[in-house]
């Protein structure tokens, strides 16, 4: 399964091998590498299974497996808070010299779940942030939601 397959089946790493890639989580001026990454897209089904409206969604699934700082919290608690930031994608041959393979910004996200999971073993937890952004890029492409101001 290829660098696209991986990233369109919304798994970025697989198994327990080593990852392929690395993952790079920017935002509010502080880096983050990624444990896990979902990235949703959806369309509504009618009863022939057919779509049949447009796409909407975008939602960012991000595991960190390191602290965060002061910054996340204060986006989790106060609801109105914005952010915005990026993701970077590196091939994991311990050189990022050759840059990032794949970026992905996000514009006006807010963090709408937060999960802390405290491991028995390894490092002192998971912290999962989901992010719901009015604006997101992917090299030329932009999928920008069609939020009410």
């Amino acid at each position: 399964m290829g660098f696209f397959d991986r990233l369109l089946s919304g798994k970025v790493f697989s198994g327990s091998r080593s990852a392929s890639i690395v993952a790079e989580l920017e935002v509010n001026g502080k880096k983050y590498l990624l444990h896990d990454m979902d990235w949703v897209f959806k369309q509504d089904l009618d009863d022939r299974c057919r779509p049949c409206s447009a796409v909407y969604g975008g939602q960012l699934s991000l595991t960190i497996d390191e602290s965060v700082d002061q910054n996340i919290y204060n986006w989790i608690i106060n609801s109105g808070t914005k952010y915005a930031g990026s993701i970077r994608f590196y091939n994991n041959s311990n050189n990022f010299d050759e840059g990032a393979q794949l970026v992905i910004q996000f514009e006006e996200a807010i963090c709408v779940r937060y999960y802390k999971q405290i491991l028995a073993h390894g490092s002192g937890g998971l912290t999962t942030l989901v992010l719901s952004s009015r604006v997101l890029k992917l090299g030329n492409e932009v999928f920008e939601q069609n939020w009410t101001r």
